[in-house]
């Protein structure tokens, strides 16, 4: 049972990074992509949605959520608390790619744009600056945000088979049985929502290295090819954060309470 238990927890949990790496990697290419193309497309003035987004944005975002979201609804209905935590680690991660898309984005066109106040990414929010280098508020709460969400997926993905466990006792998949199950599984993942939050929360402001270091390189005037560049950052937003990742799964493994079963 210890090695059954063991090999589903390594499972579930690869399931989150699985679709941590796909987005970052994705959102990193595709800021490539867009700070190599954009700038020749011929209706980046029209902001006929909102006020705000042409149609090349709204393609962009549909593009994220498939990106994010199709690995986990493809598995969504399969048993224990993957429902939640899979739709949890895809919306995390979606705001994740956001912010590296758009760092990804003015590494790939810098010196020509450059990330400073007032740029259209500011959302109205303004922002700091922090080494010489300026930070929107919008990164500081992708970053923050995106990383506590996805962190609170990853360290209930190990919880999946105790909580199956715990649904067998209720019986089958069942229309008689579907509020019990359901009551059962938010139950369990409030209660590790109460137990985590304040490591998730701490470690979601140390992430916010990665964007200080992130957002740096984009204006960074070194003598640094794109490629080296867009490197740089990709160790920063990958490494880093999976690091993070494993050091709160190991503190938090460490917590008594979060192995209990009510």
């Amino acid at each position: 049972m210890a090695y059954s238990f063991t090999r589903r927890r390594i499972s579930e949990q690869a399931n989150v990074i699985t679709i941590f790496v796909t987005v970052t990697l994705s959102a990193l290419l595709y800021g490539w992509i867009e700070g190599t193309l954009y700038p020749y497309y011929p209706y980046k003035e029209q902001f006929a949605l909102v006020g705000h987004f042409t149609y090349y944005d709204a393609v962009f975002f549909a593009l994220f959520l498939v990106i994010g979201f199709t690995f986990s609804l493809s598995r969504t209905f399969s048993s224990g608390l993957r429902y939640y935590y899979l739709l949890f680690a895809s919306l995390g991660s979606v705001m994740w790619g956001f912010w590296i898309e758009d760092m990804s984005y003015f590494s790939t066109r810098y010196p020509d744009e450059t990330l400073m106040p007032g740029v259209w990414v500011e959302w109205g929010l303004s922002g700091i600056y922090f080494a010489g280098h300026w930070i929107p508020w919008v990164y500081v709460f992708l970053c923050s945000g995106g990383f506590c969400i996805f962190g609170f997926a990853f360290l209930t993905a190990k919880r999946d088979l105790a909580a199956y466990e715990m649904l067998r006792t209720i019986g089958p998949k069942t229309l008689g049985n579907l509020k019990a199950r359901s009551v059962l599984v938010s139950r369990e993942f409030a209660r590790l929502l109460s137990i985590h939050y304040a490591l998730i929360i701490s470690f979601s402001l140390i992430v916010q290295l990665a964007n200080i270091v992130g957002a740096s390189l984009t204006s960074m005037g070194l003598p640094l090819h794109v490629d080296a560049r867009l490197a740089l950052l990709g160790f920063t937003v990958v490494i880093f954060p999976l690091m993070l990742l494993l050091a709160m799964d190991h503190l938090s493994s460490a917590n008594p309470a979060s192995s209990g079963n009510t």
